[in-house]
């Protein structure tokens, strides 16, 4: 919040930042004007009670120069609740049922907005004209137009604006900047990775199992479920990552039986005679019943992946945090389907022609 206030080409491509989780040396607010009593303590509200607000109310309840001093929803027993797993003691902090009451409150001098993005705009434009300053929690606004009316306000009243948006204000931004352009720290490159597209069969003349050794596939089974297969083509083998912890033999023998003639089929003719039909081995990594919400099955399959991929723990994927990733995997894919210049290359997008062959004789 101690930037300047964003301008209108700064917003278009994301140059401002807050990473909610950081240590309290980094809520630094100096540059705001307090409105109170001459100290130097911000006094925050916060719009909306939502569970990843309670990240915030940690984080500022480390720094030395800022203070929760009102809480506001528009159900007042989510205020309630919100205050005392939080441990916000009344003694101190305000708990208001409408978002009117906490922005007419005088103490307070900037606020936190976390409601439904539909509803953002609006108060973060009321907020303004109370002379607050804002924090609005990504994405800040539905479209640009939304956030032209923030930041007007903004201007006009004299107060700062900020979303929640994390990467590119971090700290760590930096140092893997420095580091990167540091040649005399990493050396020299020796080896580049890109991830892309396989070329069509027939153009690489590549054998799968040298020039891809590995396969992730998330596969939907019984009607209503998401599991993560993981398809080695080295040994042979598939394992299988289920968030419900059942062996699903129906649906994988099949596959095992499958993804050998697949994989045959694919590779350039000459290859062909030394790949058999035998099938894959198929292995189940053990895991507890998880998933106990019964509507995060997608989200475990990605995570899974993700895990395995890296070489990451799969304890690392929980229940107690499956829910915040699917809504993080939501926005993402939401933002993807509104970036216009990912659109206009997806509309200009043509595929390769791919080569046609004899799939038939060999199946």
């Amino acid at each position: 919040w101690a930037h300047n206030l964003p301008r209108r080409n700064a917003l278009k491509s994301h140059h401002f930042s807050l990473e909610h989780q950081l240590s309290s040396e980094t809520l630094h607010f100096c540059n705001i004007k307090r409105k109170t009593m001459g100290d130097n303590t911000l006094r925050i509200g916060l719009l909306g009670c939502i569970r990843f607000a309670s990240k915030f109310v940690r984080t500022v309840t480390q720094s030395s120069n800022a203070v929760i001093i009102a809480i506001s929803d528009p159900s007042i027993e989510t205020a309630n609740t919100f205050a005392a797993a939080n441990n916000l003691s009344p003694e101190t902090v305000s708990v208001y049922g409408s978002y009117e009451e906490l922005l007419n409150d005088p103490r307070v001098d900037a606020v936190y907005l976390t409601m439904l993005v539909t509803q953002r705009a609006k108060w973060a434009v009321t907020a303004a004209e109370k002379k607050k300053h804002l924090l609005v929690e990504k994405p800040p606004a539905q479209n640009a137009a939304e956030i032209d009316k923030i930041v007007e306000a903004c201007e006009s009243n004299g107060v700062q604006f900020m979303d929640g948006t994390i990467w590119l204000h971090h700290k760590r931004t930096v140092n893997i900047r420095e580091t990167m352009f540091d040649s005399g720290l990493l050396g020299d490159i020796r080896h580049s990775f890109c991830k892309g597209v396989l070329p069509p069969h027939g153009q690489t003349q590549e054998i799968w199992n040298v020039d891809v050794d590995r396969l992730y596939v998330p596969v939907h089974v019984s009607g209503n479920h998401w599991i993560a297969l993981c398809i080695s083509f080295v040994t042979r083998s598939i394992d299988v990552f289920d968030c419900s912890g059942r062996k699903r033999y129906k649906e994988l023998d099949g596959f095992a039986n499958l993804v050998p003639r697949i994989v045959k089929a694919v590779q350039p003719p000459s290859y062909q005679k030394d790949f058999t039909f035998a099938a894959y081995t198929v292995h189940y990594v053990p895991m507890g019943k998880l998933n106990k919400s019964a509507c995060d099955c997608g989200v475990y399959t990605i995570k899974f992946i993700e895990c395995h991929s890296l070489g990451l723990k799969l304890s690392m994927v929980n229940d107690g945090n499956i829910k915040e990733a699917r809504h993080r995997i939501l926005w993402d894919l939401w933002e993807a389907a509104n970036d216009p210049e990912l659109v206009e290359r997806m509309s200009n997008y043509e595929p390769p022609e791919c080569l046609t062959s004899t799939v038939e004789e060999i199946l």
